[in-house]
């Protein structure tokens, strides 16, 4: 995580099967658009979220697993962008937080963004043609396992792309600009944010 720039794959191809980091099934690929290719699925104006290449989800999922356990009063947030393409009936993707562990894996959250609307948990609703940030928090206080799980994501999705995934655990309460870090430009937004009165 965030990107999908390992391996680089050449302008205008595509590379089936996992990204790095990840296990996957389903019709998946790793994808550079060429010029042409980026204008038949999007809108003018958008660009890709981070560097060159996205992770294409047409019917699958890809999944990963953390060295780290589920802590207790912690928020985690999950935060990715989701393109949804231009020429598709219904664009959709799932975000999973699970524990992981001997007596098998729990979903402890999840979001679902669609087109039309469609959404659960504060995802944002999907549009032909462009890219939308999805940022869901799930706080650990009510966590109730007996036993240590590791933490896991799986992403579902139909005819979508992702990219620039974020995990943030126990901050990015003020992380205004959404790189899962709390530096420099989040001040600057905060103030800027303040003297503008929002």
């Amino acid at each position: 995580m965030p990107g999908f720039e390992s391996p680089d794959i050449a302008d205008g191809t595509t590379q089936t099967g996992s990204p790095v980091g990840w296990t996957g099934s389903g019709d998946i690929k790793l994808s550079d658009y060429s010029t042409v290719q980026w204008s038949n699925k999007y809108a003018p104006g958008e660009t890709v979220p981070d560097g060159n290449q996205v992770f294409t989800l047409i019917d699958g999922q890809i999944e990963q697993l953390f060295s780290t356990d589920i802590q207790a009063d912690t928020t985690y947030t999950i935060i990715m962008d989701v393109g949804c393409f231009i020429d598709t009936g219904v664009s959709r993707v799932k975000a999973k937080l699970i524990g992981s562990s001997v007596l098998g894996d729990q979903v402890v959250f999840e979001f679902t963004a669609a087109e039309h609307g469609t959404t659960s948990n504060t995802a944002s609703t999907l549009i032909q043609g462009k890219w939308a940030t999805q940022k869901v928090s799930w706080d650990s206080s009510h966590w109730m396992r007996a036993v240590e799980d590791q933490l896991k994501i799986e992403i579902v999705g139909n005819d979508v792309d992702i990219d620039n995934i974020r995990l943030c655990i126990g901050r990015c309460v003020q992380d205004i600009d959404n790189d899962c870090d709390m530096d420099f430009w989040d001040l600057a937004m905060l103030v800027s944010k303040w003297l503008d009165g929002t």
